[in-house]
């Protein structure tokens, strides 16, 4: 893209009014991995490691299959990391099965889009990507209660090569479109599915089905994709990639999921001749009430308070106890 045609698609963004903050993806250049930066996935199954992205392998009749995601530093130039995907051996899909890569985005960052109405605004999905194969991939987009979906196709041109994809997304003016803290828009790419219905590029689909997928991720041991510069915008062109700071990254994160762990303990202080109490503030504010889990030292902590800014809980400790009493580990999960 020549340094004219740079600066002309940024002066469409500024003239709608997001010259920054425009990328409704979260964790694009595939930053943070609070979870850690590899794991093992089965069939029926959704893991994560890279956060706000979810592999998922429980779509509707994968009965075998295992699968390994990373966050690994083979990055385009410009990127330091990407999300890479192995299918370690022979998946068995039903016939309507599928395993996806995906990102679902609350309703609060998508509701100036409008979806829904007379007047929706288009959005441009753009990103690297890089295959062990060649191929077509599928895309779809769900409205929020999968009355209606758009979807779409891209092409793996070379294999073992990073390759630049745009896709534009007419907004819709009917379906149902979450614009609070539920799932106001969701990006699912298909690695590998036997669903075969709907329309390309259109809003009529009426279900989740996929349509002109042909590759061979779930057929090939070894076989490979991996992704990352993933940017979704308002408009029908795509910009130069918003990189965020690693800081600005993990708050943005830290919404829908954050742990501590033994390197940085909770202690319990007497506040009580009974009890100890600790208490520990979310980071920010939480999209909603997470789920937490905990593991503790010196006893049993009971959680009592629980919400989208603190957690709360107390042991029980007599005044004269020395035992001390910490949370050493705590995982808040308030994912979409």
């Amino acid at each position: 893209m020549s340094k004219a045609r740079e600066l002309a698609e940024l002066g469409a963004v500024y003239d709608s009014g997001a010259l920054s903050n425009r990328n409704l993806i979260i964790n694009g250049a595939m930053q943070v991995a609070q979870k850690g930066t590899s794991a093992t996935t089965s069939n029926d199954s959704s893991t994560s490691t890279v956060d706000r992205f979810i592999y998922d392998t429980r779509v509707n009749g994968v009965s075998s299959g295992n699968f390994t995601i990373e966050q690994v530093t083979d990055a385009p130039t410009g990127f330091e990391y990407s999300f890479k995907i192995t299918n370690d051996d022979n998946t068995t899909i039903g016939s309507s099965g599928g395993v996806e890569l995906q990102q679902f985005i609350e309703g609060h960052n998508t509701a100036h889009l409008g979806w829904g109405a007379s007047g929706a605004k288009g959005v441009t999905l753009s990103f690297w990507v890089k295959a062990s194969y060649t191929g077509t991939q599928s895309i779809y987009f769900p409205s929020s209660d999968y009355g209606i979906a758009w979807l779409d196709t891209f092409t793996i041109n070379a294999a073992n090569t990073w390759e630049y994809k745009t896709l534009y997304i007419e907004g819709p003016t009917s379906g149902t479109w979450y614009t609070t803290t539920g799932r106001g828009m969701m990006v699912r790419i298909a690695l590998c599915s036997n669903r075969t219905s709907g329309t390309l590029r259109d809003w009529t689909n009426t279900n989740d089905g996929v349509s002109g997928q042909t590759n061979t991720f779930g057929t090939t041991i070894s076989s490979t994709f991996q992704i990352t510069g993933v940017q979704l915008e308002v408009g029908t062109e795509a910009t130069p990639f918003e990189h965020r700071s690693y800081g600005q990254e993990l708050a943005l994160c830290q919404r829908y999921y954050w742990q501590f762990t033994a390197n940085n303990p909770l202690y319990a202080f007497q506040y009580h001749a009974s009890f100890k109490y600790a208490i520990r503030p979310h980071p920010v504010e939480m999209r909603a009430t997470p789920a937490i889990t905990s593991t503790t030292s010196g006893g049993s902590f009971t959680q009592y308070q629980i919400d989208n800014y603190h957690w709360k809980g107390y042991v029980s400790s007599t005044t004269s106890d020395t035992t001390a009493n910490y949370v050493s580990s705590l995982k808040a999960d308030a994912e979409l």
